[in-house]
């Protein structure tokens, strides 16, 4: 998970945490914007940040040829990591079961995200399904997803 907090941290993806990154991690953290992080902000972002790394571990994973951005050919290993069918699908029950035993949060979470994905309620998240869903959260539409992208999925997450 250290990786994924890193590139979490890393806000212009230069591979390297530096004072230009720093800044807009703090605002980050300043939900309040009154220039100050007090404990309860601190504590509400970081469980934020939390929710959004196993995310940001499944897109490492999923790029392939480390550019850190996903392609279109890369979208349907995703989240194929959780499972073990050969065309990248993954089913509901595995995908959850993959979700906690990676220490990425609670059964429900990955019950959650999976039923999200799932939009055809067949039980499995299909690579189809997954680039449909990828496709709502390109922001500026250029068919590549990068990582501040796919973590936008955790919206998907029951509410803390």
């Amino acid at each position: 998970m250290a990786l994924a907090y890193f590139f979490l941290s890393d806000i212009n993806d230069d591979g390297v945490i530096t004072d230009s990154d720093v800044r807009p991690v703090y605002l980050r953290f300043d939900l309040n914007n009154d220039g100050q992080v007090e404990a309860q902000e601190f504590n509400l972002k970081w469980q934020e940040i939390y929710r959004e790394s196993p995310l940001a571990v499944l897109f490492l994973r999923a790029d392939k040829n480390r550019n850190h951005r996903l392609q279109k050919d890369e979208y349907p290993s995703l989240f194929s990591s959780l499972g073990n069918n050969a065309d990248g699908s993954v089913k509901v029950s595995e995908f959850a079961s993959g979700w906690v035993s990676e220490h990425f949060g609670t059964d429900s979470d990955g019950q959650a995200l999976a039923s999200a994905l799932d939009v055809d309620f067949d039980w499995v998240v299909t690579a189809r399904e997954v680039d449909t869903l990828l496709s709502r959260y390109d922001r500026n539409g250029d068919g590549e997803m990068e990582i501040i992208e796919v973590i936008q999925m955790v919206k998907l997450l029951p509410p803390l």
